[in-house]
């Protein structure tokens, strides 16, 4: 979020100094060097800001490319890799890229790359001598990234450099259009993110048909019309939209290509949204749904909020017009955060960011999502098929009426300070500016003196005649403060000094030299509601600095309470990216802040001079007529984590949740970190297991810097297994060993299960082993210990083949005997040898009259019947081999 001013300002152009540079030309990356007797004004802007993965870190040897050529850091804009994009950047590292910032093209080669208006630059002199800008985009300068971002450009783009664009897209590369709400024109020069991404600016009055390198750039009142619609199948709408609670239309990941896998809803702080013209192409994967009740920016200049859900248009949407990407999302809030580099152009002033990558909201695991398909050009199909992938929704009214005019007519949101396309006239400490920052290692001129007072901080609101606080910088000596109705003009600003409060009808003279805070209110305010505050150069209103504010008689509240603040420092509160209220701390310690009924406020302290301090925690809600108190803050005692040591599969993610004692604590924020981002990566506690090893992951609380660790221990998952045989043939008693592989071959579990499906026929052991046991088939399984993964091999057992051994002879055991009628006997055979294979006998008797005959095996049982004499036979069925025995059957006795 941007601590903007979006009323109509009128200060005067500071004048700044410009001297003449010339520079000893070297590459962009390393410092240049430069003649002592030249002038060192841009030395400052040498080199060229660059992070990389750390040697052993992970590095997937890609490029993303983050654009300041553009005036990307206009105003309370800041989106540098080493400033309000730092979050992102830093966790791109950690992804393993490479990132660095991108300027333009050192034409001069005098290391500096600088920006010089072009507007009447003609077609033919591009690229010639005529031609001074480097800040600009060619393909060959990009072509070598992976990935270009470019935020909130706020300097119109030329024929040439969009093409070039469209050229590296249409190599296999991407781009991430990230922009803000209509009329977010920080340099006041009339073009904001969506008019430059769109290609056109949003009034059609001539003064847009620039010609020359940029052409006809007038509204053409055609959705279908324009650089991005024509060539991405979209365009950016010109509303501005709040919802903090953030947009609850996600589409599944099956429709997003992945890329919302992970995302929760985002947060729009004064955004604005796309219209989907060309669905084949392009579609949206973040919306407002139907029950998010989205509102109007504060500061829109129409209506704001056009159809509401999914007709206003897509929040974050992507593009395959070719074999390269794009994606889109309609604010920079959920991605920056609060770490400014470079100062505001116009005064000099710290800009005041918004910690949107860590807060509620943001867009963190979306962007990394996003820059890493942007950045895949294995994915090189081309358009939305509707079938592999899901084709876009057609926004129903991609350009509404309002859309089709401009209410400013053309003009700037505020009058401009500064020529925006003279960097001479900018502020030390700006991108840009001849003067050095402090950030970068400063260059070594001062700013020029400008005479006039800033306003560098105070509210957009004045709440009856209640006080508030403002911050007064430049260099004037002893300015004076005024509050006026802005119809008519009647003075009604009080200043308090030294416990007495001025007469309230005329400007008041402020004792001491900026930077100095105060407390000043409104003796009355208008029924219109319309008032200015102005701090100008005592008895002269030309040298001054004014901000439009809105009043109001009721509909605000309080907050209030004690502060750990010094007396004097000023308690700031903000709705997002605007300055609601403010106060004084007084010499008791306390505040009381008028603010307007809202929720989600927070609070944060400046300094004496007007510079932040810290941000408060929590959020406040504030009703009309009563007062909230200030949490007071309670400091954090410890940390802990739910798991102390995991391990875990390579691919695993995983939840850490972390808890920070006091439970009232009243910073909970916590920092995770990992020792080794090979192994394992941590966003707001989901850890990833990347690679085999161990890695240490930390949470650190923001306040106190407590820390609580667990242990990770990533290893390689089981996948399947594999058997050396699919099938064996044993025959009975015989053994084989199979032999299990267990996939991959660094897997660290290997172990598995051997089992059979009849173990009558075949029984394998723990390590394999199989033996046959009976003829028949049998199923051996190999299960691996983990994951359960199986592989079979099929056993088939035969019956050992016997050798045949012949029948040499048989022998009775008997050869004669005498028994009676009604008696029972036996005969048993022996068979030679012993091991003969067929031992089959035949067995007859010459009589059967006199006796009954039955056999098993080698063994008859003789039954006599009646008086006589029989021979009893036995024949080998092998040979035919003989030998008998002489029965004589007595009459029995009884």
């Amino acid at each position: 979020m941007k601590n903007k001013r979006f009323k109509k300002i009128n200060i005067v152009i500071l004048s700044l100094l410009l001297v003449v540079l010339q520079f000893s030309g070297v590459s962009y990356e390393k410092n240049i060097r430069v003649n002592a007797e030249e002038t060192l004004s841009y030395q400052w802007n040498n080199t060229i800001p660059e992070k990389k993965p750390a040697a052993g870190a992970k590095n997937n040897g890609k490029l993303v490319l983050f654009d300041n050529s553009h005036q990307n850091t206009a105003g309370q804009a800041d989106w540098v890799l080493d400033g309000g994009f730092s979050d992102f950047a830093d966790t791109l590292v950690k992804e393993g890229y490479t990132v660095r910032e991108y300027r333009g093209i050192d034409k001069n080669k005098d290391g500096a790359i600088r920006f010089f208006d072009d507007r009447n630059l003609k077609s033919e002199e591009e690229g010639t001598a005529a031609d001074k800008n480097e800040a600009i985009i060619t393909y060959d300068a990009i072509k070598d990234a992976d990935v270009f971002v470019t935020a909130e450009a706020n300097r119109p783009l030329r024929i040439s450099e969009r093409e070039a664009l469209k050229k590296f897209v249409d190599s296999g590369k991407g781009i991430y259009f990230i922009g803000d709400h209509y009329n977010a024109d920080r340099n006041c020069n009339t073009w904001d993110g969506t008019e430059v991404y769109n290609g056109y600016n949003r009034y059609d009055g001539n003064q847009y048909n620039i010609g020359g390198v940029y052409g006809d750039m007038r509204n053409p009142k055609d959705a279908s019309k324009g650089w991005l619609s024509e060539n991405f199948g979209l365009r950016f709408r010109f509303n501005a939209i709040d919802f903090k609670s953030g947009a609850t239309g996600v589409k599944p990941e099956s429709e997003t290509e992945g890329l919302t896998k992970g995302v929760a809803p985002v947060l729009m702080a004064a955004s604005s949204t796309l219209a989907i013209t060309n669905p084949s192409i392009a579609k949206g994967i973040v919306y407002l749904s139907n029950t998010d009740k989205a509102v109007k920016w504060g500061s829109a200049v129409d209506k704001g909020v056009y159809f509401g859900g999914e007709n206003e248009g897509a929040y974050v949407a992507i593009s395959k017009p070719s074999a390269g990407r794009a994606a889109f999302i309609g604010d920079s809030s959920p991605i920056e955060d609060a770490t400014a580099k470079y100062k505001n152009e116009k005064d000099g002033s710290t800009k005041s960011l918004h910690a949107g990558w860590t807060s509620a909201g943001n867009a963190a695991q979306l962007s990394v999502n996003i820059i890493n398909w942007l950045a895949d050009s294995s994915i090189n199909y081309i358009g939305f098929d509707g079938s592999s992938h899901s084709k876009g929704i057609a926004t129903a009214v991609p350009m509404a009426a309002e859309e089709m005019s401009d209410p400013d007519k053309g003009s700037p949101w505020s009058s401009p300070s500064i020529d925006s396309w003279n960097t001479d006239s900018y502020a030390a400490g700006s991108y840009g500016a001849p003067f050095g920052t402090t950030t970068s290692g400063g260059g070594t001129n001062p700013p020029p003196a400008s005479g006039s007072p800033i306003l560098t901080l105070a509210p957009i609101y004045i709440y009856g005649s209640e006080p508030f606080a403002v911050a007064i910088g430049g260099t004037v000596i002893n300015p004076e403060f005024g509050i006026y109705y802005r119809t008519g003009g009647t003075q009604v600003g009080a200043v308090r000094q030294n416990g007495v409060w001025s007469s309230g009808n005329s400007y008041a003279k402020v004792e001491g030299n900026p930077p100095i805070t105060l407390t000043v209110k409104a003796t009355k305010i208008p029924s219109d509601g319309q008032m200015g505050i102005r701090v100008r150069v005592p008895g002269d209103s030309k040298k001054s600095d004014t901000l439009y504010v809105t009043s109001m008689a009721s509909g605000y509240g309080f907050i209030e309470g004690m502060l750990s603040a010094e007396e004097g420092e000023v308690a700031v509160v903000s709705d997002g990216e605007d300055i609601i209220g403010s106060a004084q701390v007084e010499a008791d310690k306390k505040v009381k802040i008028a603010v307007k009924e809202g929720i989600n406020y927070t609070i944060s302290i400046f300094d004496k001079k007007g510079q932040k301090k810290a941000d408060l925690p929590g959020n406040y809600k504030v009703t009309a007529g009563q007062s909230t108190n200030i949490v007071q803050e309670i400091k954090a005692t410890g940390i802990s984590l739910d798991k102390t040591e995991v391990k875990a599969a390579v691919g695993t993610e995983f939840q850490l949740i972390a808890t920070v004692t006091p439970e009232n604590a009243s910073n909970k924020k916590v920092h995770w970190t990992t020792s080794n981002q090979d192994v394992a990566t941590v966003t707001n506690g989901l850890v990833t297991l990347k690679n085999a090893g161990s890695a240490v992951i930390t949470a650190a609380t923001e306040d106190g810097g407590y820390t609580a660790e667990c242990k990770v221990t990533a290893y390689v998952p089981v996948t399947g297994v594999q058997l050396n045989k699919n099938s064996l043939f044993l025959k009975q008693n015989e053994s084989e060993t199979l032999i299990a592989k267990v996939l991959p071959e660094n897997a660290e579990n290997k172990g598995v299960k051997f089992t059979s499906s009849n173990t009558d026929v075949a029984e394998v052991d723990i390590n394999g082993k199989i033996t046959a046991k009976s003829v028949g088939t049998a199923i051996i399984t190999a299960t691996t210990e983990e994951g359960g993964y199986k592989a079979e091999a099929s056993v088939t057992v035969e019956a050992v083949p016997v050798e045949k051994v012949a029948v040499k002879s048989v022998k009775l055991n008997k050869h004669s005997l005498i028994i009676t009628s009604k008696q029972t006997t036996k005969l048993i055979a022996n068979i030679n040898p012993e091991n003969a294979t067929n031992k089959n006998l035949i067995w007859t008797i010459d009589d059967q009259n006199l006796a009954d005959i039955a056999s098993k095996d080698n063994t008859l049982v003789i039954s006599a019947k009646k008086f006589g004499i029989a021979t009893v036979t036995v024949k080998t069925e092998d040979g035919g081999f003989t030998d008998s025995c002489r029965i004589i059957i007595l009459p029995s006795l009884k």
